[in-house]
């Protein structure tokens, strides 16, 4: 495929590319919706989350929230929860507040174009140009990582760098200039997502492998060019189990600012601290002490489990802990909640406390979310 792309290469790609989605697509429970808040909902999902890893999210979010205006009503605490495991938390909060806006400006409806769309919170350029093609049928281009891939390997482009997405962006745009530029665009991600695959590509079932100069070459995994990846960081933490009145423990919120803000999590040090080491023993009272206001004495260990954080590797261990009674206390610098994770509503939860509350032997098929059984 050579660039710029002239309208004979444009419609003989384009036809292929709609053919393609015509008899291979999957069958996703966002196909073939026409609900532009539905559109939203799982863009903003799919963005850095795969598409197996979104499905049953996005299933009981909609349960949960029908349509724009009951997400718009929401509390953000309901919002989270519905969210909880499904990571970036950001995004939840501004699909909150991108529905929100849109009651209060445009009367509940989505606004039609992508500079309109772009105006919201939270929504770029990718999002606005799925939502316009999908949902409006305007010939907005979207670039995420699969159609950069296509469109690279068709071009032999090495699609990094702010001057080579400008070029893939053009091609992009010629392509959805024709009909149907949604089921273009889904064709697309399709294809980059199930053949054009970043190893190993089956370039003997691609529908444009006869446009393909990257094929030619003989290498087409050499584009696009390779990413710096973040190399992973090992870290380890502690949290902590305080008991009391029984079956409750307590929980603190995460400030609003850093990864996860306004989420839950058990007192202790988490593992977002720089130190590689485990923490001692006395450096994890000192801050549950500092999160709860109060100062508490370590008792034996429950478990430990690993987990991922962007690039970080924790391994998390879980310990239980009592609040001294004599006296001591503090204003805690942290809010903090009370909680029997069998009877009581639960508040969003980072993933790694849902794991700790698992190994200390509360079930999370016993919990409660937050907006439901009150």
């Amino acid at each position: 495929m050579l660039l710029p792309l002239r309208r004979r290469q444009a419609d003989f790609i384009r036809r292929r590319l709609l053919a393609f989605y015509d008899r291979h697509r999957r069958d996703l429970p966002w196909r073939g919706s026409q609900d532009p808040y539905a559109i939203l909902v799982s863009e903003v999902m799919l963005q850095q989350t795969t598409v197996a890893a979104v499905i049953p999210y996005y299933e009981r979010f909609l349960d949960r929230f029908p349509d724009l205006r009951s997400l718009a009503r929401a509390s953000e605490e309901e919002v989270l929860t519905a969210w909880a495991g499904l990571g970036y938390y950001r995004r939840a909060r501004s699909l909150r507040e991108a529905c929100r806006q849109t009651v209060q400006r445009h009367g509940g409806h989505l606004p039609r174009t992508a500079a309109g769309l772009r105006a919201l919170p939270g929504i770029g350029p990718y999002t606005a140009g799925a939502v316009a093609s999908i949902a409006f049928n305007l010939p907005e281009p979207v670039l995420d990582g699969n159609v950069v891939r296509v469109l690279a390997r068709l071009a032999a482009r090495s699609g990094r760098g702010s001057g080579e997405i400008r070029v893939l962006q053009q091609a992009a745009r010629t392509l959805v200039g024709g009909p149907r530029p949604g089921d273009l665009n889904q064709a697309l991600m399709e294809l980059g997502a199930t053949i054009c695959t970043p190893g190993k590509p089956a370039c003997e079932a691609c529908p444009v492998a006869r446009s393909c100069s990257a094929r030619r070459e003989g290498s087409p995994e050499r584009y696009p060019g390779a990413l710096r990846r973040q190399a992973t960081q090992q870290r380890r933490g502690v949290v902590l189990v305080v008991r009391h009145d029984g079956g409750r423990v307590y929980l603190v919120q995460r400030g609003e600012k850093g990864l996860m803000p306004g989420l839950w999590e058990l007192p202790g040090l988490s593992g977002q601290e720089k130190d590689a080491e485990a923490p001692a023993p006395r450096s994890v009272a000192k801050a549950a002490r500092r999160q709860l206001g109060q100062p508490v004495v370590l008792g034996k260990h429950l478990g430990s489990f690993r987990h991922m954080v962007v690039n970080r590797r924790v391994q998390v261990e879980v310990r239980v802990a009592r609040l001294r009674s004599a006296g001591g206390g503090r204003v805690a610098r942290t809010a903090v909640r009370s909680v029997d994770p069998g009877r009581d509503p639960m508040p969003p939860l980072t993933a790694a406390t849902r794991k700790a509350l698992e190994v200390a032997g509360f079930s999370s098929r016993t919990w409660i979310t937050a907006g439901r059984g009150q």
